[in-house]
């Protein structure tokens, strides 16, 4: 028998553990082994390539590294041939056949078998080439995978579009199992008939000399990203022509005479494009930012105009709970102008449908009274019958058929069992007439696009319901992911489904796993596609917050509710780019038109004239002439006097000041500059250089030593231009390549470990535009824009962000209007200083009872040291017990004093315990009563957060049990310090003991038992010891991982 681990327990309340290991493990075999043997010509070509194009080296070939000998191990139920291929980079290259759409893509399929074992965790690159032979809808479609074959588990399952002609393809992925010769790499082609030809298909393990972030920074993409993709024209032109309208303002007086000159406002106010949400009810409750989310996603107000509850409506919740809660969102929207969707009435699957259904699945008549019940309750519920655009009336009945299967062959007319839907829609239709009604499906337009026999399958449920005259709409999930469908595709799809002539919708978008660029982009060009397509008049994303979505990836904000690249993709497109704000004066004719057109919805148009302003709001979803009337009297034609005492003189070498003496109109709009290198000139409008208000003006970017005409007019509200001014013309002073003197008197000052203050004399030139300041490491370094760190008119800069402990180099230029540099400054240096943290955690229970639907913990962090220090720079832990599931719990700050906007929350595992990690954002401010700035998230010495308000709850509604969580303690009421609540900055524990129930970080302060002895006897063994801790509670005895004995004793033996 051999002994490898004690395990010794103290009797204090904060509970450690101490492990103690006595085998000597061999590293041998842990880390795989990379030989970099001759490769055949394709292999180190690819090598090459990598290496070249992508800055990568090294790994080891999973199959053969010869062409020859890895074409014989392909085979499979699709397995044509191989064949040599010549003109390519490589040789050998195998042909699958589907000769028809299979039931499912992997029914025929092509194989390889792994050579060398794929270890979990390692980095892989698939790389082929393939090419589509032939097919029926024009291109090959695969799922290229690594599968273990005894249980099915895959560590890639990878969508492909493979076009007629060949081209390579790079899918990294991170190995999730072992992988060895019970793996097979695999071509699923089953798709569709089409024969397809793969060439040159092998893996490079990089074990982890690389991560999975670079790889697919390098490699992840999708076709059609590229800025000048040929779909991006059919694309724009569709935006232009169908979702934009003109419209033709016309503004006219008292008399009906048209009003020239007016001002015209035209201000969007909402897209008649709904881009919705699903919601989650728990923190649309109990988070008010979750809420000032929804109605304000970029911080200028515009946010969601449609809603969908993520689960609250759903059969079993609904069943459970009712329908109050969801009303009440119903109505809160409905306040602010958002529209709501059902979601959903039936889920034809037993996992989803409540649990009886299942088992009384062989009681039709039982299940349809259920499903009328319901129908009958869910979407009759106060405050949401009558309140809901469209439910979504049956979800997914192409992935879930159980409910199918119960009916089929329930009666004569139910054959397959698809014939209760169009009951169910009938009943729905009953029930609540206003409601538009939908399907809803993924897989759709997910996968690659590459899933036909899913949209084969829903064009014929969609028939079956349109046959009735039912259906209203169709719902089209956008689960994307790592498989990243071409826009193109996605086009065709879409466009597939309009043939229907049916509202569509992106019902579900989310982009989980990319990288932040890739998200981004796909998720712009997901939005330009959809965009694109005239029959969607809805996108929703399914969650918009990492703090609650079902993938940890939302599309809009991180925890910390800062914004993510996704959700930036989308305010670019929907509040910039397809977003009118304009504003222009009507013509002669009292007319203005919106240039290229107006994207359609709803507008307030504010028109302003001689002192009188009206505003209309208009919804516009076709071309429009709109009229507006203003009430002033008859129209004035008398144009001011010309502007007199014009007067010009050049300042430097590429500005002119223009004066003149004011007009005494009251009625006066503008003047108009004119100039030209002509003298003598007559004012057009290609002479026009500006349009003011006021009576001077510098004319700026001008030529070196050149002389300029200029003329001036004055134009009234009528848009009565008066005769020009007097002409006056100036000379531009020569080139200055004078440079500013050196800046001198250049000191540095430590204000922190993190920051140092620069401060210098003023230049004496009354040109000086700025100062450069230049930062090194090194001493006597030359000042270059690599080191430049900032510019600034003034004598004096705050350098932010450095290093502790590091000494700082320092150099000033300044740099006059014509953009001459002085020579640097004297060279200065300044230390920062060591971090010294001192922070301290105190914590007051809010909710005593050891049984409970959510936890109360009241926080607050102080600062004690000597330095002040950045909230973002700081996290902390409140510890509960591990028996609730993580995704099950949910967070919400009821008050936060430095503002809830600027608190980020998370939950983690530790082991025995969980725990809630509270942070900060730049958003966090410290109020001066609690001895901070006020303006910054900086929480000086002396100062504290002040009140921290959390709440914990699940989304079962299941009681925590708080008794003996680590951090809870009923009996303070007061703020009191509590060191079992962890304190960190920039990662490193700085207050309180972490419970070491859960991974050991460093050994704890526990002595070692001293004089371990092991004696083997015939029918026992025996071990003993001496304690030589103070207070030993217990002691556990393990062998080979399993415990054998433990007990209490100061020594002993077993």
């Amino acid at each position: 028998m051999s002994i490898n681990k004690i395990e010794i327990r103290k009797k204090k309340s904060i509970k450690t553990t101490i492990i103690i290991f006595f085998i000597i493990f061999s590293i041998f075999g842990l880390f795989p082994s990379y030989s970099l043997a001759a490769d055949d010509f394709y292999h180190e070509e690819i090598r090459n390539q990598l290496n070249t194009q992508y800055g990568i080296s090294g790994g080891t070939w999973i199959l053969n590294d010869n062409e020859l000998n890895n074409i014989n191990l392909w085979n499979g139920t699709g397995f044509v041939e191989t064949t040599t291929v010549t003109g390519e980079l490589f040789s050998q290259s195998f042909i699958a056949n589907s000769p028809e759409t299979q039931e499912n893509n992997w029914d025929l399929n092509v194989n390889a078998g792994i050579i060398n074992q794929i270890n979990t965790g390692d980095i892989c690159l698939i790389i082929f080439w393939a090419r589509c032979i032939e097919s029926e809808s024009g291109t090959g479609l695969s799922h290229v995978l690594i599968e273990e074959l005894e249980t099915w588990e895959k560590s890639i399952y990878q969508p492909i579009e493979i076009s007629i002609n060949w081209q390579q393809y790079f899918l990294p992925f991170q190995a999730e199992l072992t992988h060895g010769s019970d793996s097979h790499f695999q071509f699923n082609i089953g798709h569709q008939m089409q024969t397809i030809e793969v060439g040159g298909a092998n893996l490079l393990n990089f074990g982890s000399s690389y991560s999975l972030e670079e790889f697919q920074a390098k490699f992840w993409t999708y076709p059609g990203r590229e800025l000048d993709a040929a779909w991006r024209t059919d694309a724009q032109n569709n935006i232009d022509t169908y979702r934009k309208s003109d419209l033709n303002i016309h503004v006219y007086n008292n008399q009906g005479d048209p009003i020239p000159g007016a001002t015209v406002q035209v201000e969007m106010q909402k897209h008649e494009f709904i881009l919705g949400t699903a919601i989650a009810l728990n923190n649309f409750q109990n988070d008010q930012t979750y809420r000032e989310k929804i109605l304000d996603l970029d911080g200028l107000g515009h946010g969601f105009t449609g809603a969908v509850m993520e689960n609250a409506m759903k059969w079993r919740t609904f069943d459970n709970n009712g329908g109050d809660s969801p009303a009440e969102v119903i109505t809160w929207c409905k306040d602010h102008n958002i529209e709501f969707r059902g979601h959903n009435l039936i889920w034809p699957s037993f996992q989803w449908l409540p649990d009886d259904i299942e088992s009384n699945q062989d009681n039709p008549d039982y299940v349809w009274q259920r499903i009328k019940d319901h129908i009958t309750e869910a979407a009759g519920w106060p405050g949401i019958y009558g309140e809901v655009r469209d439910w979504d009336v049956i979800n997914e009945p192409v992935h879930c058929t159980d409910l199918r299967d119960v009916f089929q062959g329930y009666s004569p007319e139910y054959v397959t069992g698809e014939e209760i839907y169009p009951d169910i829609f009938q009943l729905a239709a009953q029930v609540d007439p206003n409601a538009k009604l939908y399907y809803n499906e993924y897989n759709i337009v997910s996968g690659g696009g590459s899933n036909i026999g899913n949209q084969e399958y829903y064009k014929q449920l969609i028939q079956e319901i349109i046959n009735i005259e039912l259906l209203d709409g169709i719902g089209i999930q956008g689960h994307m992911g790592t498989s990243m469908t071409p826009p193109e595709t996605v086009m065709n799809i879409l466009d597939d489904f309009a043939q229907f002539d049916k509202e569509l919708i992106i019902s579900e978008y989310d982009c989980a796993e990319l990288t932040d660029d890739l998200a981004y982009d796909y998720t712009r060009d997901f939005l330009t596609a959809t965009f694109s397509q005239p029959k969607i008049r809805a996108f929703y994303v399914w969650g918009f917050w990492d703090g609650n979505h079902w993938k940890d990836d939302a599309p809009f904000f991180y925890q910390d509710w800062t914004i993510k690249p996704a959700g930036q993709a989308i305010i670019d497109l929907m509040f910039n780019q397809w977003w009118t704000d304009v504003s222009g004066s009507t013509d002669a004719n009292g007319d203005y038109s919106v240039p290229d057109g107006a994207f359609k919805g709803e507008y307030k148009i504010t028109i302003s004239h001689s002192g009188e302003t009206t505003e209309e709001t208009i919804i516009l979803d076709q071309d429009m002439i709109i009229n507006i009337a203003l009430p002033i009297g008859p129209i004035d034609t008398e144009p001011p006097v010309a502007p007199t005492n014009l007067n010009v003189n050049a300042i430097s070498s590429s500005e002119i000041d223009i004066n003149w003496n004011d007009n005494t109109e009251i009625d006066l709009a503008r003047y108009k500059i004119y100039r030209n290198i002509v003298q003598g000139f007559t004012p057009n409008e290609n002479l026009l250089i500006a349009e003011i208000t006021t009576n001077s003006y510098i004319d700026t970017g001008l030529t070196a030593d050149t002389t300029y005409y200029y003329k001036v007019t004055a134009e009234d509200e009528w848009m009565n231009e008066s005769n020009p001014s007097n002409e006056k013309s100036a000379t531009t002073h020569p080139p200055d390549l004078t440079p500013p003197t050196t800046p001198t008197g250049l000191t540095v000052t430590t204000l922190s470990p993190l920051r140092i203050e620069l401060d210098w004399n003023d230049n004496p030139e009354t040109d000086l535009a700025n100062y450069k300041i230049y930062r090194s490491v090194s001493s006597g370094f030359d000042p270059n824009s690599q080191n430049e760190i900032a510019t600034t008119s003034i004598s004096e800069y705050i350098n932010t962000g450095l290093n502790s402990e590091t000494t700082y180099y320092y150099k000033i230029i300044a740099i006059d209007t014509s953009d001459n540099p002085s020579n640097p400054s004297n060279e200065v240096s300044a230390t920062t200083d060591e971090i010294i943290v001192e922070l301290r955690a105190q914590y007051r229970c809010a909710n005593g009872d050891s049984q409970t639907q959510d936890i109360k913990a009241q926080l607050q962090i102080l600062n004690d040291g000597p330095l002040d220090v950045a909230l973002t720079d700081v996290t902390f832990r409140y510890w509960f017990n591990s028996e609730p599931a993580l995704n099950d719990l949910t967070y919400s700050c009821d008050y936060a004093a430095i503002g809830t906007s600027g608190i980020t929350a998370s939950f983690g595992d530790g082991g025995e315990s969980h725990y809630l990690e509270i942070g900060f954002t730049s958003a966090a401010t410290v109020p001066t009563w609690l001895g901070g700035d006020g303006s910054s998230n900086f929480l000086l010495v002396g100062a504290n957060t002040g009140d921290i308000q959390n709440r914990i709850g699940r989304n079962s509604n299941v009681n925590f049990d708080q008794s003996n969580d680590y951090s809870f303690d009923p009996s303070i009421i007061d703020y009191t310090d509590n060191p079992y609540i962890t304190i960190y900055y920039q990662g490193d524990l700085v207050w309180g003991s972490e419970p070491t129930t859960g991974p050991i970080n460093d050994p704890p302060s526990i002595d070692q038992p001293l004089d371990i002895s092991y004696i083997e006897g015939d029918t026992g063994n025996i071990i003993s010891w001496t304690a030589t801790d103070s207070d030993p509670s217990t002691y556990t005895i393990s062998r080979d991982g399993s415990q054998v004995q433990s007990g209490s004793w100061t020594s002993g033996g077993a």
